[in-house]
């Protein structure tokens, strides 16, 4: 029984199954990956679908007629054998009216979705959809947000700090800050805690305990980030409070405010990119969690909290 799609979006590439005739059709999987889970239906020999997404000879593709699953992964071939072909889209049924010139919101618009698109393209394990502020953001924190699954997102801006009432300004804009030396201390007491080998034996079985956080909507992201929050305050709480910082995400960001001068030395940003590296993040990121102040626990590394 065929099943039109009759929103399909106008403009995706179409492809048409013409492998699996003496099978029932052809193997979809969950995944991009070959070792993903395979679907229990086929998709049938002629079904018409479009591209949702490319990697190499993988296409994840959505049902527009025919049976078999309605969204999944394929092969484009099977060796030299072809098991889909593209077919042009059907031209329209009227003509339609040009359209109004483009608009300089809409030029950046299209820009933007351009950018999305192309990283998309090299991190083909993210699909999330993007925040609403993405648009806004640098071109290096989107490629960092895409490169991470999601987890990284731009530094916030600082919180706002009322200036004493005494001291010039210059004053109240370098207290309490870290000099270079002490944010290089700070530094390798983190760098030697993340690099302990329990910690990082507790790091990869996160790891391998979520396979599949990367996957559109899959519910291993929000448990992976959640674990990976909590896993690495174990080690701030006992660095943090060594340098006069509360032993939670407040310290932490308090730290990055502190360090802010820090780390326009170049030995600085070389070791935090370290760190990142030691804990599977690109090289620049900003460890900050958003929404800290909605948390409904915390942490203490003391075991001194309340019990209800």
């Amino acid at each position: 029984v065929d099943r039109p799609r009759l929103h399909a979006m106008a403009g995706l590439p179409r492809w048409e199954v013409v492998g699996g005739t003496d099978k029932g059709g052809i193997v979809v999987r969950a995944g991009r990956d070959l070792t993903s889970a395979q679907l229990p239906e086929k998709l049938a020999t002629a079904s018409l679908v479009e591209q949702v997404g490319r990697a190499g000879d993988r296409l994840h593709y959505r049902l527009l007629s025919g049976q078999g699953p309605q969204e999944g992964w394929v092969s484009i071939k099977l060796k030299d054998k072809p098991l889909l072909e593209p077919r042009a889209a059907p031209p329209p049924a009227t003509a339609r009216p040009e359209p109004p010139p483009v608009k300089a919101g809409e030029a950046a618009g299209d820009e933007f979705e351009r950018r999305v698109e192309e990283l998309r393209e090299r991190f083909p394990g993210f699909e999330d959809p993007l925040p609403l502020d993405a648009a806004s953001w640098a071109p290096k924190d989107l490629e960092n947000f895409v490169e991470s699954g999601g987890f990284v997102r731009p530094k916030a801006p600082d919180r706002p700090l009322a200036p004493p009432p005494a001291p010039p300004p210059v004053v109240a804009a370098a207290e309490g800050a870290f000099g270079v030396p002490q944010a290089v201390q700070l530094q390798d007491q983190l760098h030697a805690g993340f690099q302990e080998q329990g910690f990082q034996d507790r790091l990869l079985r996160l790891q391998r305990a979520h396979p599949l956080r990367k996957e559109r909507g899959h519910p291993d992201g929000a448990k992976f980030v959640e674990a990976f929050e909590a896993l690495v305050l174990t080690v701030f709480s006992r660095v943090l409070p060594k340098h006069g910082l509360q032993p939670d995400w407040d310290g932490v960001q308090d730290m990055h405010a502190r360090m802010a001068l820090a780390m326009l030395n170049a030995k600085v940003r070389k070791r935090q990119e370290d760190i990142n590296t030691l804990l599977g993040l690109p090289r620049d990121a900003v460890l900050r969690p958003p929404k800290r102040a909605e948390d409904v626990f915390v942490y203490r590394p003391d075991r001194d909290g309340g019990v209800p």
